[in-house]
Protein backbone atom coordinates (compact mmCIF):
# COMPACT_ATOMS: atom_id res chain seq x y z
CA UNK A 1 0.00 0.00 0.00
CA UNK A 2 1.25 3.56 -0.66
CA UNK A 3 0.94 4.51 3.02
CA UNK A 4 3.21 1.72 4.24
CA UNK A 5 5.74 2.60 1.53
CA UNK A 6 5.80 6.20 2.73
CA UNK A 7 6.39 5.06 6.32
CA UNK A 8 9.29 2.87 5.18
CA UNK A 9 10.74 5.79 3.22
CA UNK A 10 10.45 8.12 6.21
CA UNK A 11 12.20 5.57 8.42
CA UNK A 12 15.00 5.20 5.87
CA UNK A 13 15.55 8.96 5.89
CA UNK A 14 15.66 9.00 9.67
CA UNK A 15 18.17 6.14 9.75
CA UNK A 16 20.35 8.03 7.24
CA UNK A 17 20.18 11.16 9.40
CA UNK A 18 21.12 9.15 12.49
CA UNK A 19 24.15 7.71 10.70
CA UNK A 20 25.37 11.23 9.95
CA UNK A 21 24.79 12.29 13.57
CA UNK A 22 26.60 9.22 14.91
CA UNK A 23 29.63 9.94 12.71
CA UNK A 24 29.82 13.52 13.95
CA UNK A 25 29.23 12.66 17.62
CA UNK A 26 29.98 8.99 18.29
CA UNK A 27 28.89 7.61 21.62
CA UNK A 28 26.38 5.42 23.41
CA UNK A 29 23.68 8.09 23.21
CA UNK A 30 23.84 8.44 19.40
CA UNK A 31 24.07 4.65 19.04
CA UNK A 32 20.82 4.34 21.00
CA UNK A 33 18.94 6.97 18.99
CA UNK A 34 20.19 5.34 15.80
CA UNK A 35 18.98 1.98 17.04
CA UNK A 36 15.59 3.51 17.75
CA UNK A 37 15.35 4.67 14.14
CA UNK A 38 16.44 1.23 12.94
CA UNK A 39 13.70 -0.39 15.04
CA UNK A 40 11.13 1.91 13.44
CA UNK A 41 12.43 0.93 10.01
CA UNK A 42 12.31 -2.78 10.88
CA UNK A 43 8.74 -2.50 12.14
CA UNK A 44 7.59 -0.51 9.13
CA UNK A 45 9.24 -2.98 6.75
CA UNK A 46 7.45 -5.91 8.42
CA UNK A 47 4.18 -3.99 8.34
CA UNK A 48 4.65 -3.31 4.61
CA UNK A 49 5.11 -7.00 3.86
CA UNK A 50 1.92 -7.89 5.72
CA UNK A 51 3.23 -9.17 9.07
CA UNK A 52 0.61 -9.32 11.87
CA UNK A 53 0.54 -6.26 14.11
CA UNK A 54 1.47 -8.18 17.25
CA UNK A 55 4.77 -9.06 15.53
CA UNK A 56 5.33 -5.48 14.33
CA UNK A 57 4.48 -3.56 17.50
CA UNK A 58 7.54 -4.74 19.52
CA UNK A 59 9.80 -3.16 16.89
CA UNK A 60 7.75 0.01 16.99
CA UNK A 61 8.18 0.05 20.77
CA UNK A 62 11.94 0.13 20.22
CA UNK A 63 11.64 3.48 18.41
CA UNK A 64 10.50 5.63 21.39
CA UNK A 65 12.31 3.40 23.89
CA UNK A 66 15.79 3.87 22.44
CA UNK A 67 15.22 7.42 21.21
CA UNK A 68 14.24 8.55 24.70
CA UNK A 69 16.93 6.42 26.32
CA UNK A 70 19.57 7.98 24.07
CA UNK A 71 18.45 11.48 24.99
CA UNK A 72 18.49 10.70 28.71
CA UNK A 73 21.87 8.94 28.47
CA UNK A 74 23.31 12.04 26.83
CA UNK A 75 22.09 14.16 29.75
CA UNK A 76 23.35 11.60 32.27
CA UNK A 77 26.92 12.23 31.12
CA UNK A 78 26.91 15.12 33.58
CA UNK A 79 26.81 12.52 36.38
CA UNK A 80 29.65 10.50 34.77
CA UNK A 81 28.18 6.98 35.07
CA UNK A 82 31.02 4.44 35.36
CA UNK A 83 32.13 2.38 32.40
CA UNK A 84 30.66 -0.76 33.96
CA UNK A 85 27.23 0.92 34.08
CA UNK A 86 27.44 1.89 30.41
CA UNK A 87 28.46 -1.66 29.49
CA UNK A 88 25.51 -2.99 31.48
CA UNK A 89 23.12 -0.77 29.53
CA UNK A 90 24.67 -1.91 26.25
CA UNK A 91 24.19 -5.53 27.34
CA UNK A 92 20.54 -4.91 28.19
CA UNK A 93 19.99 -3.37 24.77
CA UNK A 94 21.60 -6.37 23.06
CA UNK A 95 19.35 -8.69 25.10
CA UNK A 96 16.29 -6.65 24.08
CA UNK A 97 17.12 -6.96 20.38
CA UNK A 98 18.03 -10.64 20.75
CA UNK A 99 14.63 -11.30 22.28
CA UNK A 100 12.87 -9.86 19.23
CA UNK A 101 15.04 -11.88 16.87
CA UNK A 102 14.22 -15.07 18.78
CA UNK A 103 10.54 -14.16 18.38
CA UNK A 104 10.83 -15.21 14.74
CA UNK A 105 10.92 -18.83 16.00
CA UNK A 106 9.15 -18.83 19.36
CA UNK A 107 7.32 -15.78 20.70
CA UNK A 108 7.19 -16.76 24.36
CA UNK A 109 10.92 -17.36 24.81
CA UNK A 110 11.91 -14.15 23.05
CA UNK A 111 9.26 -12.18 24.88
CA UNK A 112 10.73 -13.17 28.24
CA UNK A 113 14.17 -11.87 27.22
CA UNK A 114 12.73 -8.65 25.84
CA UNK A 115 10.56 -8.12 28.91
CA UNK A 116 13.44 -8.64 31.34
CA UNK A 117 15.65 -6.33 29.28
CA UNK A 118 12.92 -3.67 29.22
CA UNK A 119 12.63 -3.78 33.01
CA UNK A 120 16.42 -3.64 33.31
CA UNK A 121 16.66 -0.61 31.01
CA UNK A 122 13.99 1.16 33.08
CA UNK A 123 15.91 0.51 36.31
CA UNK A 124 19.16 1.69 34.71
CA UNK A 125 17.58 4.92 33.50
CA UNK A 126 15.94 5.53 36.87
CA UNK A 127 19.24 4.97 38.65
CA UNK A 128 21.35 7.22 36.43
CA UNK A 129 18.90 9.93 35.36
CA UNK A 130 19.62 13.52 36.28
CA UNK A 131 15.99 13.99 37.31
CA UNK A 132 16.61 12.24 40.63
CA UNK A 133 19.03 15.02 41.55
CA UNK A 134 16.60 17.89 40.91
CA UNK A 135 13.42 16.51 42.48
CA UNK A 136 13.91 18.73 45.53
CA UNK A 137 13.93 21.89 43.37
CA UNK A 138 10.63 23.75 42.96
CA UNK A 139 8.69 24.65 39.85
CA UNK A 140 9.35 23.23 36.41
CA UNK A 141 12.32 21.06 37.39
CA UNK A 142 10.29 19.16 39.96
CA UNK A 143 7.41 18.77 37.49
CA UNK A 144 9.77 17.43 34.83
CA UNK A 145 11.48 15.10 37.27
CA UNK A 146 8.23 13.60 38.54
CA UNK A 147 6.97 12.93 35.01
CA UNK A 148 10.26 11.38 33.88
CA UNK A 149 10.51 9.08 36.89
CA UNK A 150 6.86 8.03 36.47
CA UNK A 151 7.71 7.16 32.86
CA UNK A 152 10.44 4.81 34.05
CA UNK A 153 8.03 3.22 36.51
CA UNK A 154 5.54 2.40 33.74
CA UNK A 155 8.31 1.16 31.46
CA UNK A 156 9.64 -1.19 34.13
CA UNK A 157 6.16 -2.47 34.92
CA UNK A 158 5.51 -3.13 31.24
CA UNK A 159 8.69 -5.21 31.09
CA UNK A 160 7.64 -7.31 34.07
CA UNK A 161 4.16 -7.87 32.63
CA UNK A 162 5.60 -8.70 29.22
CA UNK A 163 7.76 -11.35 30.90
CA UNK A 164 4.82 -12.91 32.71
CA UNK A 165 1.90 -12.71 30.32
CA UNK A 166 2.85 -15.48 27.85
CA UNK A 167 1.79 -15.46 24.21
CA UNK A 168 0.98 -12.49 22.01
CA UNK A 169 -2.78 -12.85 21.63
CA UNK A 170 -4.95 -9.76 21.88
CA UNK A 171 -5.60 -10.33 25.57
CA UNK A 172 -5.82 -7.98 28.52
CA UNK A 173 -2.13 -8.33 29.37
CA UNK A 174 -1.14 -7.36 25.85
CA UNK A 175 -3.43 -4.31 25.98
CA UNK A 176 -1.93 -3.27 29.32
CA UNK A 177 1.63 -3.55 28.01
CA UNK A 178 0.85 -1.35 25.01
CA UNK A 179 -0.75 1.34 27.17
CA UNK A 180 2.06 1.25 29.71
CA UNK A 181 4.61 1.88 26.97
CA UNK A 182 2.85 4.22 24.54
CA UNK A 183 0.98 6.20 27.21
CA UNK A 184 2.67 5.51 30.53
CA UNK A 185 6.23 5.81 29.24
CA UNK A 186 5.88 8.20 26.30
CA UNK A 187 3.24 10.75 27.29
CA UNK A 188 4.74 11.83 30.65
CA UNK A 189 7.98 12.39 28.73
CA UNK A 190 6.05 14.65 26.35
CA UNK A 191 4.45 16.47 29.29
CA UNK A 192 7.86 16.94 30.92
CA UNK A 193 9.64 18.29 27.86
CA UNK A 194 6.88 20.42 26.29
CA UNK A 195 7.72 23.52 28.39
CA UNK A 196 11.31 23.24 27.13
CA UNK A 197 10.64 22.35 23.49
CA UNK A 198 7.81 24.81 22.80
CA UNK A 199 9.97 27.91 23.43
CA UNK A 200 12.49 26.64 20.87
CA UNK A 201 9.68 26.20 18.33
CA UNK A 202 7.60 29.30 19.04
CA UNK A 203 10.24 31.74 20.31
CA UNK A 204 8.20 32.33 23.48
CA UNK A 205 8.72 31.08 26.99
CA UNK A 206 6.27 28.67 28.61
CA UNK A 207 6.00 29.82 32.22
CA UNK A 208 5.45 26.94 34.62
CA UNK A 209 1.99 26.69 36.14
CA UNK A 210 0.74 24.45 38.89
CA UNK A 211 -2.16 23.61 36.58
CA UNK A 212 0.33 21.43 34.66
CA UNK A 213 -0.08 18.88 37.43
CA UNK A 214 -3.75 18.50 36.44
CA UNK A 215 -3.10 16.91 33.06
CA UNK A 216 -0.08 14.98 34.36
CA UNK A 217 -1.97 13.60 37.36
CA UNK A 218 -5.08 12.80 35.37
CA UNK A 219 -3.01 10.84 32.85
CA UNK A 220 -1.49 8.75 35.63
CA UNK A 221 -4.95 8.09 37.08
CA UNK A 222 -6.32 7.22 33.62
CA UNK A 223 -3.58 4.66 33.09
CA UNK A 224 -4.22 3.09 36.47
CA UNK A 225 -7.92 2.77 35.60
CA UNK A 226 -7.10 1.31 32.18
CA UNK A 227 -4.74 -1.28 33.66
CA UNK A 228 -7.30 -2.10 36.37
CA UNK A 229 -9.87 -2.68 33.64
CA UNK A 230 -7.45 -5.06 31.92
CA UNK A 231 -6.77 -6.91 35.17
CA UNK A 232 -10.50 -7.24 35.88
CA UNK A 233 -11.42 -8.02 32.29
CA UNK A 234 -14.03 -5.25 32.45
CA UNK A 235 -14.58 -3.34 29.16
CA UNK A 236 -16.43 -0.51 30.90
CA UNK A 237 -13.51 0.23 33.20
CA UNK A 238 -11.13 0.15 30.24
CA UNK A 239 -13.31 2.63 28.37
CA UNK A 240 -13.39 4.92 31.41
CA UNK A 241 -9.60 4.88 31.50
CA UNK A 242 -9.43 5.69 27.80
CA UNK A 243 -11.87 8.60 28.18
CA UNK A 244 -9.91 10.02 31.12
CA UNK A 245 -6.70 9.80 29.07
CA UNK A 246 -8.36 11.75 26.23
CA UNK A 247 -9.44 14.45 28.71
CA UNK A 248 -5.87 14.59 30.05
CA UNK A 249 -4.54 15.22 26.53
CA UNK A 250 -7.05 18.05 26.00
CA UNK A 251 -5.99 19.57 29.33
CA UNK A 252 -2.35 19.27 28.31
CA UNK A 253 -2.98 21.23 25.12
CA UNK A 254 -5.12 23.82 26.91
CA UNK A 255 -2.63 24.38 29.72
CA UNK A 256 0.29 24.85 27.35
CA UNK A 257 -1.66 27.18 25.05
CA UNK A 258 -2.70 29.28 28.05
CA UNK A 259 0.91 29.39 29.24
CA UNK A 260 2.14 30.42 25.79
CA UNK A 261 -0.42 33.22 25.50
CA UNK A 262 -0.03 34.49 29.05
CA UNK A 263 1.24 37.99 29.82
CA UNK A 264 4.39 36.53 31.37
CA UNK A 265 5.24 34.66 28.17
CA UNK A 266 4.74 37.84 26.11
CA UNK A 267 6.98 39.87 28.40
CA UNK A 268 9.72 37.26 28.38
CA UNK A 269 9.81 36.51 24.66
CA UNK A 270 12.85 34.54 23.59
CA UNK A 271 14.93 36.70 21.21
Amino acid sequence: APATGLFVGAALLLVAAQVVIARRSPGLHTALTGLGAACWLAGNAQWARGAPLFAVVPWWIGFPLFTIAGERVELSRVLRPPRAARLLLAGLVVAWIAGLVVDEWTFVRGQVATGLATAGIAVWLFRHDLSRRVMHLPGLRRFMGMNILCSYGWLGTSGILLTLQGGPGMNEGYDAVLHMVFMGFMLPMVFAHAPVILPAVTGRLVPFRRAFYLHAGLMQAALLVRVAGDALGHPGVRRAGGLAAAVALVLFLANNILALTSAEARIKEVP
